[in-house]
């Protein structure tokens, strides 16, 4: 029976050791804010990302935890500005339509974010529709430079200026 107890004693240890090492929703926010504050935006949108899973409900002056608040909770729109830095400007679009379907995130800061989105996506079109510039005509001669090394070096000498008469 010793053995019993002291399995589910162990057991109990490491739920709580899981617990206590789990990383809050307010905790994966804010390591993505300061990941977008250091311009890393693939790191920056899988802690959001982190965030939503846990809280996917945004808003403003929220309790995290003990009497500590958060002013702002702005997930989807934080998202999709990370995802914009990373050079993912169609998942930032998807952010926007999150944001936009939660409908709690601020309206003018999405259309600012969304005018940017669609910018990238005009400038990606417009390089993807651009043609590449076409090679240059292959020529049958080979360039002067080959054909002077190719000469014998006799060929190569100076030859002699004309006297003038007197």
């Amino acid at each position: 029976m010793r053995v019993g107890k002291a399995g589910v004693a162990l057991v109990l240890v490491l739920a709580l050791a899981r617990m206590l090492a789990a990383e809050e929703w307010f905790d994966a926010y804010e390591k993505g804010l300061l990941a977008l504050r250091q311009k890393q935006g693939a790191k920056a949108a899988e802690a959001f990302e982190r965030a939503i899973r846990q809280r996917p409900e945004p808003g403003v002056n929220i309790l995290t935890y003990g009497t500590n608040r958060l002013d702002r909770y702005h997930p989807y729109l934080r998202l999709a500005e990370a995802r914009l830095l990373a050079g993912e400007p169609q998942k930032a679009r998807e952010a926007l339509e999150r944001s936009e379907s939660k409908g709690r995130e601020p309206a003018e800061a999405r259309a600012k974010l969304s005018a940017q989105v669609e910018a990238t996506l005009e400038k990606a079109r417009l390089a993807a529709a651009t043609p590449a510039p076409a090679p240059p005509p292959a020529t049958l001669a080979p360039p002067p430079s080959t054909v002077a090394m190719a000469l014998p070096p006799t060929t190569l000498a100076p030859t002699a200026a004309p006297v003038p008469a007197p």
